[in-house]
């Protein structure tokens, strides 16, 4: 400085010295901006119960994963409820529809046998009570 005037050194000083100190105000503010979003954040959410349904989420999530984990073991799958191969809950619900299954095979072999008595036969009257029965 010459006669009390600045010159462009000087000035370029003076202006980093601002910026720096305002650099160190505005991020020291900042800091305590974020500290006190998240502070006021957690009071709003404990306030409004928000925090409990978060905690409450949180449990059902994990009751939800225990139960699908149960349902695997017991040999149901938890994406599509389908049986997993040779699972013991496949092997029992296939035992208990054994009977069911043979019915079907029953009636496919007395429609079988009722066709063929129908092509091999020269006159009604050898298959009409065959024919009567499927009608009924």
């Amino acid at each position: 400085m010459q006669d009390g005037k600045l010159n462009t050194e000087q000035r370029k000083a003076l202006v980093q010295i601002v910026n720096d100190n305002y650099k160190r105000k505005i991020d020291n503010q900042r800091s305590i901006y974020n500290d006190s979003v998240a502070s006021l954040t957690k009071e709003v959410k404990d306030e409004l119960g928000i925090t409990a349904i978060d905690e409450q989420l949180k449990e059902c999530r994990q009751k939800i994963n225990d139960l699908e984990s149960e349902k695997e073991r017991l040999g149901i799958s938890k994406y599509n409820d389908q049986f997993l191969p040779g699972s013991k809950t496949k092997s029992l619900v296939d035992e208990g529809l054994i009977a069911e299954k043979q019915k079907i095979t029953d009636i496919e072999r007395e429609m079988d046998k009722i066709i063929t008595a129908v092509w091999t036969a020269n006159e009604i009257s050898e298959i009409k009570s065959l024919i009567d029965k499927v009608l009924k």
